[in-house]
């Protein structure tokens, strides 16, 4: 594999990056959540000394079921953030293209329910709205135009929901933002 960018990070670095962002400061069983007695055993994983289980740094992750090894994770969401896509991602690292089309929409699931779990966290003054998203009626090819007043779906408001996609948003005050785009803008969604 091409290294681009992580040259400078060796393999350990490159763990305790991975340690730290599941486990913080301290490690603990992912089981009993207990943090004494903890043995690193020669494959790089942990044996819990109270319920005697055996994790590693990607158990009960997105990443438990990958291929791939966290340098090679590493490098894939250095992609992602500067947002190559998966064929483009292909040709600059050895890597298929339908493997890291698959990671990165591994990467889009975690980021949906991560965002899923902060949308609970709102509080305060809350503002709430929806808007349409897509291209405006002027800005469509010609014949889909003539189709369209044919149709007589030619419409402004909430009547161009047939033509754009409905987005609902959530603005916390001085905080946080959520969006979710929904299929109807009523008042039961």
């Amino acid at each position: 594999m091409i290294k681009r960018f992580s040259n400078n990070l060796s393999v350990t670095k490159i763990k305790r990056k991975f340690v730290t962002a599941k486990f913080g400061k301290r490690t603990k069983c992912p089981k009993c959540n207990y943090y004494r007695k903890l043995y690193r055993l020669q494959d790089n994983r942990y044996k819990c000394n109270k319920c005697n289980s055996r994790f590693s740094v990607i158990t009960g992750t997105y990443l438990s079921k990958s291929r791939l090894s966290l340098d090679q994770w590493y490098e894939l969401l250095w992609w992602f953030a500067y947002e190559f896509t998966a064929n483009k991602t292909s040709k600059e690292i050895d890597l298929p293209q339908k493997l890291i089309h698959c990671s990165f929409s591994l990467i889009r699931k975690a980021i949906y329910d991560y965002e899923l779990q902060e949308m609970i966290q709102f509080f305060g003054e809350i503002e709430v709205d929806e808007t349409y998203i897509g291209p405006k009626f002027r800005n469509r090819r010609k014949k889909n135009r003539d189709k369209y007043r044919k149709l007589n779906a030619v419409k402004r408001g909430r009547g161009v929901k047939d033509l754009q996609q409905p987005v609902f948003g959530i603005y916390q005050r001085n905080g946080k933002v959520y969006i979710e785009f929904v299929e109807k803008v009523d008042r039961k969604t």
